[in-house]
């Protein structure tokens, strides 16, 4: 399970409650519940989790002093995820946008007052605003391709990245000091300039090394979707993995395989499978056997048809199945009654 899903959804639901912006359709119960019925509370470590009294009590400087804290310290999870994007899901996977603009936008302004009363040069603030202006953009366009949006998607679209952007070029000047401000900015610039796209991702990955998001976030531009060739995001991936080593390689084709939505990777990219069987042996070892990683790992060994590796992370995994890594032609029950002992 991702572990940052897990305290992203636990964060919203405090959220929600202190800010007063709970809705019909989205209030912290309803909230709960859903994350009962799939499980996910149920899976919530005390390792994983982030202090939530100041979710409860509302302290916006101390989400701020968590944001600072998590870039100083390039704090991640057992697995390797970044706990600053965690932090950030508290906005973003809880901003309720499935409602007119007239709904949403008095009580984003309800929060953001609130937020910058207490700190008006908030980074965290200003890129959570500018996301759910993004977020809501890209509701109104939808989610195919260009010939089939309509004018007044269109329309609608050009206005909330216009704002997103707004929001984000307006508090550069601070708010930069978080690589979540360039995270979303790459977001922003992936329909408008992919000049610019690229310039603010070399100037974030230089300014964040360690935050390897960037590198998934300016990987969206090279999908089939936006019309990227293989060899382009062969040649992207490489790239970074020539620096940063086959953990990175592993990482990226991993992303790259959920965000294309390919059944299998190596029959539809460039992706070799000794050199992300390296790397992720090697993410094994520095997360000392991350579950989740582990339950990928069998995944792309099944579908590399590598028994001996699936076997690996069989063994790993010990029972602890993640649905969430397993899907259609590389189910689980049949990936271990093909490789399993």
């Amino acid at each position: 399970m991702n572990c940052s899903k897990i305290v992203t959804a636990f964060l919203g639901i405090a959220l929600l409650a202190w800010l007063g912006v709970a809705t019909a359709q989205q209030t912290p119960e309803a909230i709960e519940a859903r994350l009962k019925s799939t499980g996910e509370l149920a899976l919530i470590g005390e390792s994983q989790r982030i202090d939530m009294k100041f979710a409860r009590e509302g302290k916006f400087a101390e989400l701020d002093a968590l944001a600072e804290t998590y870039t100083r310290e390039h704090s991640r999870f057992p697995d390797g995820r970044s706990k600053l994007e965690s932090l950030f899901g508290v906005v973003r996977f809880y901003t309720n946008i499935d409602m007119p603009v007239e709904e949403f936008a008095p009580q984003l302004e309800y929060q953001q007052k609130a937020w910058r009363a207490v700190n008006p040069r908030s980074a965290l603030a200003a890129v959570s605003e500018a996301h759910v202006w993004n977020k809501y953009a890209w509701r109104l366009r939808g989610g195919g391709y260009a010939d089939t949006v309509s004018k007044e998607g269109w329309k609608g679209f050009e206005e909330y990245i216009a704002k997103a952007e707004k929001v984000l070029l307006d508090s550069k000047d601070y708010a930069d000091s978080l690589p979540l401000w360039y995270e979303e900015m790459i977001s922003v610039q992936l329909t408008r300039s992919r000049t610019e796209m690229d310039r603010y991702y070399a100037e974030g990955i230089k300014k964040f090394p360690w935050y390897f998001q960037l590198h998934f976030s300016a990987l969206t531009a090279r999908l089939p979707q936006w019309g990227a060739s293989v060899a382009e995001t062969d040649k992207f991936i490489t790239d970074i993995a020539t620096k940063e080593g086959d953990p990175m390689y592993a990482r990226l084709y991993w992303a790259y395989a959920g965000q294309a939505g390919l059944a299998d990777l190596f029959k539809d990219s460039r992706a070799k499978w000794p050199r992300m069987k390296k790397g992720f042996q090697a993410l094994l070892k520095d997360t000392q056997n991350d579950v989740w990683t582990a339950n990928n790992y069998a995944r792309f060994a099944c579908m590399a048809e590598d028994k001996d590796a699936f076997r690996q992370a069989e063994k790993i995994i010990d029972g602890a199945v993640d649905g969430w890594a397993w899907s259609g032609s590389t189910s689980y029950p049949l990936c271990r009654k093909l490789y399993g002992r």
